[in-house]
């Protein structure tokens, strides 16, 4: 056989294989936008039992942060340009650490710092988990208020989720969606930085998501339609911690969740915290303006 004939023959096999897996994406996701419009909204129930929650965020100035900041120079990092761009900055840097591993064997502690010496110059590679957490130190450091947030999907049979940061923009008044993993970030019609609860309600309406043209991961095999069509899967239902603090992930005892879950969704769980195996503690909320509070 020819070189020419090897050559048609794997791209042949490959056109297959991208047939194939993009069938059963289309098969998946019909599943995965089903649950999410059964359970399209956030009715507030149970609201009295979770009221005063809030959240709380390291300032700039905390040691290890301020150290973060220095070392890596993320000033310059960041650059001078629109709030915007700076939080774009910082967020591509951390995807252009190192490269992305769906189970490193790294070990603790888990913050930006060890994190980013370890992996650094794509020594070692890294999840979203651990891309997410760096990118919220990251945004700490530099000022932003941000929380590391776990997409989760309807089902816990397959324990695959994925984590993403969202950082709170002061010049629009919302939060954004930063996803340090995949490089990306996704937009509206008109050129509008969405966050998570925004990319949410238009998966479920139908709208239009457009993410940035170098966002990374399966997307440069299976097409930009692939990432919107991921988390259509992970965006079900979602938690971050109360605190939002330096090595925030690196194993504690006693920490409190808050996680949002939709109308329909296991509803009992809104009538008590839930402990678990760690000695943490989950609140589950069903408000969506509460958990998207403003800081």
């Amino acid at each position: 056989m020819t070189n020419a004939l090897i050559i048609t023959a794997i791209v042949i096999i490959i056109i297959l294989a991208v047939i194939v897996v993009r069938n059963k994406m289309a098969s998946a996701g019909k599943r995965w936008m089903a649950a999410l419009n059964e359970h399209a909204t956030f009715s507030a129930k149970s609201r009295e039992k979770y009221a005063d929650m809030h959240f709380q965020y390291s300032g700039a100035q905390e040691e290890n942060l301020q150290k973060l900041r220095e070392i890596y120079h993320l000033g310059a990092v960041a650059g001078d340009g629109s709030e915007t761009g700076r939080i774009i900055n910082l967020m591509k840097w951390v995807n252009r650490l190192t490269w992305h591993h769906p189970n490193p064997k790294l070990p603790g502690p888990y913050n930006a710092l060890h994190l980013i010496g370890t992996c650094k110059g794509w020594k070692r590679g890294i999840n979203c988990w651990m891309f997410a957490l760096i990118l919220n130190e990251v945004y700490l450091s530099m000022g932003f208020v941000s929380r590391l947030v776990h997409l989760k999907p309807f089902s816990n049979v397959n324990k695959e989720s994925h984590f993403v940061t969202s950082v709170f923009s002061r010049e629009l008044g919302k939060w954004l969606f930063m996803d340090p993993d995949f490089g990306g970030y996704f937009m509206d019609e008109k050129g509008n930085i969405l966050g998570i609860a925004e990319i949410r309600r238009r998966l479920i309406a139908g709208q239009p998501l457009r993410s940035n043209r170098d966002v990374k991961g399966f997307t440069f095999i299976l097409g930009k339609g692939s990432y919107p069509w991921y988390l259509s899967k992970n965006i079900f239902r979602y938690d971050c911690p109360q605190c939002s603090e330096f090595d925030q992930e690196t194993l504690k005892i006693g920490k409190t969740y808050y996680e949002l879950i939709p109308d329909g969704y296991d509803e009992e769980l809104l009538l008590e915290p839930q402990a678990t195996p760690r000695g943490n503690r989950i609140i589950y909320v069903n408000d969506e303006t509460l958990f998207w509070q403003a800081p």
